[in-house]
């Protein structure tokens, strides 16, 4: 059985590299055993090479063709490549990529491909489901007036950013207001693409883009006390739902937030709680609490944010940070989509002064397990090892800091400088990815930023408009948006997938 698809790549790579260089067949098979491919050229039990001569005969009776058809199902396969399901990930939001080592170290050699200004959103969101990357684009008539806004779903090689398909305008008229940050979410059973855009749910075919089914909310469809401006924040799936919080506006003063599900087959509503927040920040849906809940930020009206924990199936109740065994709350709201790991909550509230409040909260109750001061932030937690990374603080002179997730404790800060807005950022086991904002235009000159996770020194940095999050596939390659002439574009770094065949090539 295989372990790590990047593993069994990066194995395969050095072992054909070994073989061309040194003629050297033992480290192929030893390679390829230790992944569990098993070659069956003279090995013995152990899985070692009985006759290595007679090993690398076997390796030159490989049909070349064979080996191509083989290795591209392998690879374009969705259960072989690890797939990047929403805007951070994994359906947690921890965009760590746990057990993969980093490709891209450097910058210097500049993208292996780029789209070019595509009106791909700078700010939104992607996701990767084989070899399929998509992108939200749009057109935006400015932020004050979405009359003649519009969005859609592309769909791109990972190759090399062709484009495959594109989906029709979503919601025209009411699409971009605020700036939207929303992203599409996949469903790995069937692919399917869940995309909000204004007031309205999407279920969008994930092999032509074509809309399945479309449910726009009003004020008679979910809560007729709620103020309903649109949907900024990108959806979670589970237990046949689709969830996703609503925006009422900068100025609503919170209240007016709702949690809507609906069903993922047809796209009723299948329940809604006016319970108050930010309504930027993707739900998690976790299936090992009580029989599955889906977790939001909740705001009372008054002064006490927090978390709530809703059953996927009906949206009772199931605790709050005021049920807990010890009630707990927040005197600031949370701006950035908390992660889960290990049946624990990290989250980190935001002040508008660059300080805010870093938490753990147990996952089945509530209970508030630590709160430490911290730096702000409006982009999701990075749990790598043990160690929390916020991205955030005083405003105009970010800072990439580090925590430990046992009680918070600050471990170190490394200063990033600029703006951070809603810059999701990406891990490997050794590096971390992320983006400047340009903060609505007013710093032109925005980077694409490597820090090495081993003592949060920068690796490299490079100039040129970058902004939104980073996105890494199953091979490290990374993918970030940039701007120009105040279009959008995509551009890779690295080796993405599908690896090309021709590196294979057995002489």
């Amino acid at each position: 059985m295989l372990s790590r698809p990047a593993d069994f790549i990066s194995t395969l790579m050095r072992s054909i590299a070994r073989v061309r260089a040194w003629g050297d067949p033992a480290s192929l098979h030893g390679g390829l055993v230790r992944h569990g491919v098993h070659t069956g050229a003279g090995l013995n039990r152990q899985g070692f090479p009985v006759n290595p001569m007679g090993a690398f005969a076997m390796l030159h009776r490989i049909s070349y063709l064979g080996f191509r058809i083989c290795l591209f199902f392998l690879l374009a396969s969705p259960g072989f490549a690890t797939d990047w399901l929403s805007i951070h990930g994994s359906y947690d939001n921890n965009a760590w990529r746990s057990g993969l080592s980093s490709q891209v170290t450097s910058l210097a050699s500049g993208p292996s491909w780029d789209t070019g200004a595509g009106e791909l959103a700078p700010g939104a969101g992607m996701a990767l489901r084989g070899t399929t990357v998509y992108a939200v684009a749009m057109r935006d008539g400015g932020n004050w007036d979405p009359s003649d806004d519009k969005v859609w779903i592309k769909a791109l090689n990972a190759a090399d950013g062709t484009l495959i398909w594109q989906s029709p305008f979503l919601d025209a008229g009411n699409s971009v207001s605020y700036a939207s940050i929303a992203g599409p979410t996949i469903d790995p059973a069937d692919g399917a693409i869940y995309y909000a855009a204004g007031r309205t749910m999407n279920r969008l075919s994930p092999t032509s883009g074509t809309v399945a089914w479309s449910t726009t909310l009003t004020s008679a469809t979910t809560s007729t006390t709620a103020s309903l401006e649109l949907i900024n924040c990108s959806p979670a799936i589970g237990a046949g739902k689709v969830f996703i919080e609503t925006y009422d506006d900068y100025m609503g003063g919170y209240r007016d937030k709702q949690i809507v599900a609906f069903n993922a087959a047809d796209g009723l509503i299948a329940w809604s709680h006016k319970d108050g927040g930010t309504g930027r920040i993707r739900p998690i849906y976790l299936s090992n609490i009580a029989s599955g809940v889906v977790l939001t930020e909740v705001f009372d009206g008054s002064t006490s944010h927090g978390i709530a924990a809703y059953a996927a199936t009906d949206g009772s109740l199931v605790w709050s940070h005021l049920t807990a065994p010890a009630p707990w709350s927040l005197s600031n709201p949370i701006e950035a989509p908390f992660i889960y790991s290990s049946g624990k909550i990290y989250g980190v509230s935001y002040s508008g002064s660059g300080t805010g409040q870093l938490f753990c909260v147990d996952a089945s109750n509530g209970s508030l397990v630590w709160k430490v001061s911290s730096i702000e932030s409006d982009t999701a937690p990075l749990l790598v090892n043990g160690t929390i990374y916020l991205y955030g603080g005083p405003f105009g002179n970010a800072q990439l800091a580090a925590y430990s997730a046992l009680d918070g404790s600050l471990i170190r800060s490394t200063t990033i400088g600029g703006y951070c807005f809603r810059n999701g950022m990406a891990a490997t086991d050794n590096h971390i990815y992320l983006t400047q904002s340009d903060f609505f235009g007013s710093d032109p000159t925005t980077d694409l930023v490597i820090v090495n996770v081993s003592d949060g020194t920068i690796a490299d940095r490079v100039t040129a408009t970058y902004g939104g999050p980073v996105m890494i596939d199953s091979l490290g390659g990374i993918f970030a948006h940039y701007t120009t002439g105040g279009v959008g574009g995509l551009r890779a770094f690295g080796k993405t997938v599908p690896v090309e065949l021709s590196f294979f090539e057995v002489h």
